[in-house]
């Protein structure tokens, strides 16, 4: 049986537009997101998750879950969730809109047709998606972006990975 291993690369992207344009070779996962006014300037306080990194990491290995159809494939992936968060730290608006698959399982796969290859290389990455999306949602308020003393409205990023092993 496979032991899963979920981990989450932290690095918190800030940035000024809530858009990225995508790689060719990239599959596009999450609804379109319109530009927005959600970035920083160089002298404001960054928003941080309650407990700060370490909490954050254990609360994705907690909460994050190896989608099943990915184990029953082989197949690993990332996926980018982009979150906007408000002004006290809310979750408005997530979207996961860079989801790739990094590994599966040639054997698996090698009896697939590749029109079934690639269909099922879709399902597997909205797979991730959609569990970043339920993750996501069960976050508790974040300690908010600040600009001065006011709390502003701001986009984060937060990868993840997922990654199965025997």
């Amino acid at each position: 049986m496979k032991k899963i291993m979920i981990m989450a690369a932290l690095l918190l992207c800030l940035g000024r537009t809530c858009c990225f344009a995508q790689a060719d070779n990239r599959e596009k996962c999450g609804k379109e997101c319109a530009a927005d006014s959600c970035g920083m300037i160089d002298d404001d306080e960054k928003p941080t998750y309650p407990g700060g990194q370490k909490a954050l990491i254990k609360f994705l290995r907690k909460n994050l879950s190896y989608p099943s159809i990915a184990a029953k494939y082989g197949v690993e992936g990332k996926v980018k969730m982009r979150v906007i968060l408000s002004q006290n730290g809310e979750i408005l608006e997530t979207y996961a809109d860079d989801c790739i698959i990094t590994r599966f399982d040639a054997d698996k796969f090698g009896v697939l047709t590749q029109n079934e290859q690639q269909v099922l290389k879709k399902e597997l990455a909205r797979e991730f998606a959609k569990e970043g999306f339920r993750t996501i949602k069960k976050m508790p308020k974040w300690t908010p972006a600040k600009n001065g003393d006011s709390g502003k409205k701001i986009r984060i990023t937060i990868p993840l990975t997922f990654k199965g092993r025997n």
